[in-house]
């Protein structure tokens, strides 16, 4: 409804609308909130960056510090 109060907090943010503007859908499409191109020898693994819209390398591996607690356990 045009006069719901509550309208704005359904309304999606710019860089969503962006992404279905350019077809980045996902995996199928080729892009989305990630980007992985392969060449031969080499993975490009590229995240977005929602503030330019341009992909960016990720060469940062991410850690969980829950996960890496684990790790000295044997079973």
């Amino acid at each position: 409804m045009p006069n719901d109060e509550r309208r704005d907090v359904f309304k999606l943010p710019d860089f969503v609308n962006k992404m279905v503007e350019n077809k980045w859908f996902g995996d199928k499409s080729g892009q989305g909130f990630f980007k992985n191109r392969r060449c031969e020898w080499q993975k490009d693994f590229r995240t977005l960056n929602i503030k330019t819209m341009e992909y960016e390398p990720t060469n940062k591996k991410v850690k969980f510090p829950v996960l890496e607690g684990g790790k000295p356990i044997e079973i």
